[in-house]
């Protein structure tokens, strides 16, 4: 089974669409089980992320943005999870 990768994000958001685009371009979804999370459905996920989205979390790791193709595929890298 694949790990999850979570995309905090929000509808209308050009920062959003622009880091599934970097997600798209590494090929994420060959390693992880990507899940798009709308924060606007949530209370709780609105105050934590409302002004860090997109922000992705694999895991206990969370890389918030700003960040470029570079940074996500280092990050990615780095991350110590099990399936």
């Amino acid at each position: 089974m694949l790990p999850t990768l979570i995309l905090y994000r929000s509808d209308f958001c050009p920062l959003c669409d622009e880091a599934m685009e970097l997600c798209y371009r590494l090929k994420l979804s060959s390693r992880f089980r990507v899940i798009k999370k709308d924060i606007t459905n949530d209370k709780s996920l609105m105050v934590k992320y409302a002004h860090r989205i997109p922000v992705l979390e694999a895991g206990a790791s969370e890389l918030a943005w700003p960040f470029d193709q570079l940074e996500l595929a280092q990050w990615v890298s780095q991350l110590q999870l099990d399936g």
